[in-house]
């Protein structure tokens, strides 16, 4: 496997899981705002 491949694939990984948890703290925001708790 060459460098530039496990690079990417890597980043991949790591912006997945940023956007992931940014999606769900701004869900769960939005639910709280909703709910007025």
């Amino acid at each position: 496997m060459s460098w530039t491949l496990f690079g990417q694939i890597v980043l991949l990984i790591v912006v997945f899981a940023v956007v992931k948890a940014v999606v769900k703290c701004v869900h769960n925001c939005c639910c709280k705002n909703c709910k007025c708790e």
